[in-house]
Formats: structure tokens, sequence, C-alpha cells
């Protein structure tokens, strides 16, 4: 009973592992969680700056289309004005030759054709001022939109190096996430090994602990035999016996309703109070084996080395290598099958593998 205490103390222990072991993976999962969300948050910054950049672009072309159109319209007028300058040069030019065709037919004339000739150069000298006027005013606005558009193209620099600076910080964040999920699914690995090595343990554990169970079970019925056996040698012996070959008859049988996928020949081998060695009731297992035993397509149930021994005229035990084989598994066990008497034939009563 020390040996049972100590191994249902160690499957505890092992219990308190497997919570330690899940609550390391859960948090290893949300560490990675977090890790792409902020990673996606970067990306949608990166997003809201590239379109920023975009519009600033766009609206630069936009004033420098405008600043285009603008000097375009002061070329035209100032090729007007030259063009009128050039028709009043050439008017002037006229006058003045007419004026000495003329200056011998007419004084008066000829004071006149002056006259005329002073306020054409007035107005030429006049002329020229606002061509000149326009021409500084027309340079001071291409100076004007060649500024704005270097503060534009600057701005644009700095964006572009605001966005290679945000490229960077994603491309390390999701360096930095895809590390932190690769040593997570690392962490679930190791978890994962633990948990089956945990498991194997404990499976270890639960058949050495129903060994326990079925050698206690064994003392406690031969306890109950010798107590209940006559006190006097005067009580006739058993009229009938079992032979070995009977209860390795039995457990052929078994075997084979097991890989015919009899599962009800199968079970019919049991006795009615078979106890599993999980602790589940006896209706839960049967469910159980009917499933396991009708999902492969074909099960193949092979015993060998068989041993019998008998505990009294009730009870005995029939001990064999199993070798079983489907599409999808195959092991090899030592399984040890105590059978009992019931209703005149041997049925099992319980069932150890090691």
């Amino acid at each position: 009973m020390n040996r049972a205490q100590a191994a249902r103390q160690e499957l505890e222990n092992h219990n308190k592992t497997i919570e330690t072991l899940k609550t390391q993976q859960l948090q290893a999962e949300q560490e990675a969680r977090d890790a792409i969300a902020q990673a996606q948050t970067a990306k949608a910054e990166l997003t809201r700056v590239q379109q920023q950049a975009v519009q600033i672009t766009q609206q630069s072309q936009l004033e420098q289309q405008q600043a285009e159109a603008q000097i375009s319209k002061l070329r035209t007028e100032i090729t007007a004005i030259t063009n009128e300058l050039n028709q009043l040069t050439a008017n002037r030019d006229k006058t003045a030759q007419q004026s000495v065709t003329e200056q011998q037919q007419s004084e008066e004339q000829a004071s006149a054709a002056r006259s005329a000739a002073v306020q054409e150069r007035t107005e030429l000298a006049a002329l020229e001022q606002r061509a000149r006027e326009m021409r500084a005013s027309m340079d001071r606005q291409a100076a004007a939109a060649e500024e704005q558009l270097n503060q534009s193209r600057q701005t644009l620099l700095q964006l572009q190096g605001e966005i290679s600076q945000l490229e960077q910080k994603r491309t390390a964040m999701t360096g930095q996430a895809e590390q932190e999920r690769v040593l997570a699914q690392a962490q679930v690995q190791d978890n994962k090994a633990e948990l089956e090595k945990i498991s194997t343990d404990l499976a270890r554990l639960q058949r050495e602990r129903t060994a326990l169970e079925t050698q206690n079970r064994q003392a406690t019925a031969q306890l109950e035999v010798a107590a209940a056996a006559p006190p006097t040698p005067a009580t006739p012996a058993p009229t009938s016996k079992p032979n070995e070959q009977d209860l390795v008859a039995v457990a052929q049988q078994w075997a084979q309703h097991w890989s015919a996928k009899d599962v009800e020949g199968y079970l019919s081998v049991y006795a009615d109070d078979f106890r599993p060695s999980d602790g589940s009731s006896h209706s839960a297992w049967a469910a159980q084996r009917r499933e396991k035993i009708r999902k492969p397509r074909f099960i193949r149930v092979e015993l060998t080395g068989t041993k019998v021994k008998f505990l009294n005229d009730q009870y005995a035990q029939v001990s064999f290598k199993q070798s079983y084989q489907s599409e999808s598994y195959k092991d090899s066990v030592d399984k040890t099958l105590l059978l009992r008497s019931q209703n005149g034939r041997w049925v099992i009563s319980e069932e150890t593998t090691r």
C-alpha cells in the first residue's frame, strides 16, 4: 500500500507539472500575439505616412503646374507688349520719315510731328518701364515658386527618411516577432515532449498501480478462499478441475473476436463486473472499445508465449505477449488476464498491461 500511495503522490506531482507547462505555453503564445499586434500597428503607421507623402507630392506638382501656367501667361503678355512696342517703334520710324519728307512742306507739320514723336517716345518709355516691372514681377514669382518647390522637395525627402526609418523599425519588429514566434514554437515542442514523457510515466504508474491493486485483490481472494475452506479434510475435492487448454482457448477466442472486429463477441468474453484499469465505468469502457475496434479497416492480434497460473478453482491468470497491428498503429506488449469462473464459463475479470 505504501508503494501505491507513493505512486499516487508522484501522479499528483506530474499533474502539477502539466498545469505549470500549460500556463507557460499560454504565456508564450500571448507574447507572440502581442509582438504581431505591434508589427501590424507599425505597418498601419507606415501606410499613413506613405499616403501623406503622396498627397504632398501631388500638391507640389499642382502648385508647380499653377506657377508654370502663370509664367506662361506672363510670357504671353510680355510678347504682346513687345509686339506693341515694335509696332510703336515702326510707327515712330514711319512718322519720323514722314516728318523728314514733309519738313520742307510745312514747319507746323514738322513741329507737330516732333511733338508726336516726343509723345510716342514717352509712351514707349512708359511701355518699356512696364515691361521691366512685369519681367521683375515674373522673376519674383518664379523665384517664389522655385523656393516653394524646393521646400516641397525637402519635405518629401524628410518624409522619405521617416518612411525609411519606419521600414527599418517594421523590419526589426517583424524579425523580433518571428524570433519570438520561433521561440514560442520551440517552447511548445519542448512542452509537448515533456507532456509525452509525463504521459508515459503516468501510464507506467497507472499500470503499476493496477498491478498492485490486482495483487491485493488476488491476495484478498486467496485469503477469502482459505477462510471459506472447510476445517477438516473430510470435504470431498471438486469433481472437475479446469485445465490449461481451456484457459488458453478463452484467451485465443478473445484475440480472434478482436481480430475479426466482432465487438459483441469481444465484449462477451469480459465479466459483467469487469473493472477497467483507468477507473472508468463498465458502460463507458464498453462504448470506448466499440469505437476503437470499429474504426480501423483491419486489426490483427496474435498471442505468443502463453502461460497459465491457477490461483484456485475460481481464479486463474493467463500471461502472454500480445502483438497488435492495424493500418495506422502497431505495438507489442506483455499482458496478463485475470480469469474468473462465471455461470459455468471463464471470463476476463481484470486486464493488466506491462
